[in-house]
């Protein structure tokens, strides 16, 4: 009984044998030896992407950011990085065929293809605001100067405190860009630039008044002694000539003095102690 030399599968038929080889080899010439057929050779376009040869079969790679079809084993699949979260991007993540793209919000720029850094919005044209600029995480606000406020979300306008409690002046208030002033009004000083305090011009003016001076709120009025009157510069006080009223004092006769008078009475008559009636 004699043996087969086939290399791999032995077929017996009567009075002989033929060679077969397994599935992924090819039978040589020589009927007995089986060689490897390279398959991604001799069927163009087997794999999508890479075909790999093996002994007595193949197998299918991918590209970077492609996955095998486990169900054909020869098509390729996009990797969907973001939504597996194989990705470094810092914020956002785009998908792209075969790869990803990362991207910022709002207020940050790229750099290095992952990372985000915070734009300072502040450093170009000051951010667009009309007075200060105040850089955020991720954005940036407008601020005004004191006295101003803003008229929308960049420019600022005057405040005009004297429409609101009258800036809290006692008297009279003043509006100026950006501030306010309050001022008194005539024999009034101010104090702790809000507060008005009336002015005693008799203690500061000296020579105010010709005899006695008297001060009022916000002013002042000169006063005579007794015996004197105001005259109609009201500064100067004039003797008043009591004598020459009508309902004065004296029994008998009078006699006027600098500032007041004196009572007399006839011959044969004594001034009483009232200094004003005669006995006798």
């Amino acid at each position: 009984m004699g043996t087969d030399t086939c290399d791999q599968v032995c077929i017996n038929v009567p009075g002989s044998f033929n060679c077969s080889c397994h599935t992924g080899y090819l039978l040589k010439s020589n009927g007995i030896t089986c060689q490897d057929i390279n398959e991604c050779q001799t069927i163009p376009g087997i794999c999508e992407h890479t075909c790999i040869n093996t002994d007595g079969s193949f197998y299918c790679a991918c590209n970077n950011g492609f996955t095998l079809n486990t169900t054909t084993n020869t098509t390729c699949i996009d990797i969907d990085e973001c939504r597996n979260q194989h990705n470094f991007c810092d914020q956002k993540c785009n998908n792209t065929i075969g790869s990803y793209l990362c991207s910022c919000n709002t207020g940050y720029e790229l750099w290095a293809e992952h990372n985000c850094f915070d734009i300072n919005e502040c450093n170009d044209n000051n951010g667009g605001c009309s007075d200060i600029c105040i850089n955020t995480e991720g954005s940036y606000h407008c601020q005004c100067l004191e006295g101003y406020q803003l008229i929308d979300s960049k420019n600022c306008e005057d405040i005009n405190e004297c429409n609101t409690n009258n800036g809290g002046c006692d008297h009279n208030c003043t509006n100026t860009n950006g501030s306010f002033e309050c001022s008194c009004t005539t024999g009034y000083h101010l104090c702790d630039h809000l507060y008005c305090i009336d002015i005693d011009e008799c203690l500061h003016k000296d020579g105010l008044c010709g005899d006695i001076c008297h001060n009022t709120e916000g002013s002042y009025e000169c006063k005579c002694q007794t015996g004197y009157y105001l005259g109609d510069d009201n500064y100067a006080c004039h003797d008043i000539n009591e004598c020459s009223m009508e309902d004065n004092a004296c029994a008998h006769y009078c006699e006027n003095n600098i500032g007041s008078y004196r009572c007399y009475c006839f011959s044969g008559h004594q001034l009483d102690t009232d200094g004003h009636a005669c006995i006798g």
